[in-house]
């Protein structure tokens, strides 16, 4: 708009103010429309927002039956007991309800709890020290009998093996113990699962020896004999007793090797020399020793002929009946001055992948044995062909010195006094060695270490002088991974439920008695009796918070249609129909009979719930009581309709809390009456707003109108004064007038 009135400035035309003038003009001709389209488009928006008072109210009274919508919602349950208690008198038990118990008593007595097996090591000195001379080996884990893990040990120490076997997640669980003891004090735990389902057995492939702690219960002077569970020894072989600084077994002396006579699988007799042993001449033990003595020795390697038919480049598998490999046994190939079996190299090591008690596959690392990648076979070699193992870390001629009398083996994790077995192997000794005999070590460094003849020479420093270098396939072997027989075993939980006997394998289970979890913390000293009671006051409160609901409802309700009231929007809903018939909907969920009727119950007001005739619901208190505690499934039935999770869908009895969740749906759905209400009051205010912005086009019309209008008075009248001036001075400058008169 113009701001300026140009001829009024320079005193021209008629003297009067046009541009106020026009602006009073067009203001005037404004303001009526333009006041009654704000006042449509502030109707609009006071009855948007007093719909969302209503949606506020009706999502409150939504959550409010939800809460009381399915059978799940009454059934709360109380759990007491009395007794149970263990010797120390503390609970032995615990027992927590769902929303599936049933009301009653149980008797519970626990005799067992559930355990897992546990294994416990022997000691190491450091976390990192060295097992299996630093070199990766293979893990072979049997749970319940019948699934075998192969873990790859990659870095060959305790730590090493406790990270393995967790990253490995195969229901055995390793930790590794610091117990604070001066030497010794690290020691590495298995536990299996509960249940003795969950019992497992480990063995290990590539360690290439075998030690285990043999407990007094497993020395028999009767019958002179050992109990080493699936040894794996035969006749011969060598291996070495170690008392662990406790009592020795009578008959044997610490610190000495002994050869093997097998008398079955998991039962051996010692004699004091191969002769005697082939002989079945055993020593007499007439003393048990103590439970940390160890027993140590390497399975002599076997050579097998594989022929070209037991070779399948199908599967690639080799077959050698009764082989007794484990995943990661390492297996020396020689191709006999014949064809070189393809995917082999004659004299190589390979690791061994075990795919039953006559099969193997091979490897070409110990990970990729427990990773079970195989080698792919592609030729079946010659019939002259031999697999040899599972071989020992062997000791090079190269790594004794005669001038410093010492041996070295990389990361060979012994400390001084510790035991070791030399076997020549049957090749030549080392000069100053004897075969099958057991030295102590003196350590020298990680890698290095000397001999000596007794515990004390160890200790003093005192070593065997050593002058020959023996051959390259001599070897020691030592404790290796050695871990005690079980210190748990796995076994099942045994009670008794309402005087019937029952196992779990594990001591927390919900399968025993409906809707309860029982957790099992010890064993009985006597009988516990446990008590479900239904707990009505949860169901109590959601009543009382869906009548506050109600009654919050209705007073909002009443102040947007009554035009006395008070507050925002008071009375801006006043003859609305739509607020209406929501009212009159709501009311009926609280005055109708349930579509789901119960034996003595039917209607809310049968709860005590009742309206006044103010429309507000009140809770009679002796009623509502009375319904929950004599007629409580009459309550849920009428509510719930005993069901849970119904559906919205179809023509159903869903009883009272879901008829009305119905209702409320609909009346919230996107396109229902609210939202169609506010869809239109917001399309109004749009209209309205555009009709606005038409008005002011139309009044900038009518303003440059007008200026144009008053602008050309101005320029007329300006004309006209300047057509009066210059006729007064011609009429003045006329000679004949009386001017001077």
């Amino acid at each position: 708009m113009v701001t300026t009135d140009f001829l009024g400035a320079l005193n021209a035309g008629s003297g009067l103010n046009s541009k106020n003038l026009v602006e009073a003009l067009v203001a005037a001709e404004r303001a009526p429309t333009e006041l009654r389209l704000n006042t449509k488009i502030s109707d609009s928006q006071s009855e948007i927002s007093a719909f969302g008072s209503v949606t506020s109210s009706l999502q409150t009274l939504e959550s409010a039956f939800d809460a009381l919508n399915d059978k799940a919602d009454f059934e709360n349950f109380t759990v007491g007991a009395t007794g149970g208690l263990n010797s120390a008198g503390n609970p032995a038990f615990t027992v927590s309800a769902d929303a599936t118990a049933v009301s009653g008593t149980h008797d519970i007595a626990v005799s067992a709890l559930a355990q897992g097996d546990r294994f416990i090591s022997v000691g190491y000195d450091s976390a990192t020290a060295s097992i299996n001379g630093g070199s990766p080996f293979v893990l072979n884990i049997t749970t319940g009998g019948i699934t075998t893990n192969s873990v790859s040990v990659t870095t060959a120490s305790p730590q090493g093996i406790v990270d393995a076997v967790n990253t490995a997640s195969i229901g055995v669980t390793a930790s590794l113990i610091d117990t604070g003891a001066s030497t010794s004090q690290y020691k590495i735990v298995f536990a299996g699962a509960e249940g003795s389902s969950n019992s497992f057995t480990f063995e290990t492939g590539g360690v290439g020896e075998f030690s285990s702690v043999v407990g007094t219960s497993d020395v028999s002077t009767s019958a002179d004999t050992l109990t080493i569970a699936s040894h794996g020894f035969v006749t011969g072989d060598i291996i070495t007793y170690d008392a662990d600084g406790g009592t020795a077994i009578t008959g044997l002396t610490d610190a000495t090797a002994y050869h093997v006579i097998k008398i079955d699988s998991n039962t051996i007799k010692l004699a004091s020399s191969a002769t005697n042993a082939t002989n079945g001449t055993q020593l007499d033990l007439t003393g048990t020793g103590n439970d940390a003595q160890i027993f140590a020795g390497t399975h002599v390697a076997t050579t097998s002929t594989v022929t070209t038919s037991n070779v399948s480049t199908t599967n690639s598998t080799i077959t050698v009946t009764g082989h007794g490999y484990v995943t990661g046994d390492r297996l020396t190939y020689s191709a006999a001055s014949g064809t070189v079996l393809t995917g082999l190299a004659d004299g190589v090591e390979y690791y061994a992948i075990r795919v039953d008690e006559n099969t193997v596959k091979l490897a070409s690392s110990a990970a990729n044995a427990a990773a079970g990648t195989q080698l792919t076979l592609t030729g079946t070699g010659n019939n002259s062909q031999t697999f040899t193992g599972p071989q020992p870390p062997f000791v090079l001629s190269t790594s004794v010195s005669t001038s410093n009398d010492t041996v070295t083996m990389t990361g060979h994790g012994y400390v001084t006094g510790d035991i070791v077995t030399y076997r020549s192997n049957g090749g030549t000794a080392v000069t100053g060695l004897a075969d099958a005999t057991a030295y102590h070590v003196i350590k020298v460094d990680a890698d290095t270490f000397k001999l000596a003849s007794t515990s004390a020479n160890a200790t003093a420093g005192t070593q065997v002088d050593l002058t020959g270098t023996g051959n390259d396939d001599q070897f020691f072997s030592g404790r290796g991974l050695t871990f005690h027989d079980k210190a748990v075993s796995a076994s099942d939980a045994s009670l008794t439920v309402d005087g019937i006997s029952i196992t779990r394998s594990s001591n927390s289970f919900s399968d025993v008695i409906t809707g309860l979890t029982i957790n099992l913390l010890d064993t009985t000293s006597s009988a516990g009796t446990v008590s479900v009671t239904t707990d009505t006051s949860q169901v109590e409160t959601k009543i009382r918070t869906l009548v506050e609901a109600f009654n919050s409802a209705m007073t909002t309700f009443k102040t947007l249609s009554d035009p006395d009231a008070s507050g925002d929007n008071a009375g801006i809903l006043s003859g609305d129909s739509a607020l209406s018939s929501i009212q009159r909907q709501v009311k009926n969920m609280f005055l109708e009979i349930s579509s789901t009727p119960g034996t003595n119950l039917n209607y809310f007001s049968d709860l005590g719930v009742e309206m006044s005739r103010t429309g507000q619901l009140e809770i009679d208190e002796t009623v509502l009581a009375t319904a929950l505690s004599s007629n409580y499934a009459d309550v849920r039935k009428i509510i719930s309709a005993d069901t849970d999770n119904q559906t919205t869908v179809g023509t159903l009895s869903r009883g009272l809390a879901g008829d009305a969740l119905i209702v409320l749906d609909d009346l919230l759905d996107s396109s229902g009456t609210i939202a169609t209400r506010t869809t239109t009051e917001e399309a109004q205010i749009s209209d309205h707003q555009e009709a606005l912005a038409a008005l002011d086009v139309r009044m900038q019309d009518i303003y440059d109108r007008y200026i144009r209008q008053f602008t050309a008075m101005e320029q007329a009248i300006d004309e006209m004064n300047s057509m009066r001036e210059y006729l007064k001075q011609q009429i003045e400058a006329l000679p004949f007038n009386n001017r001077e008169k």
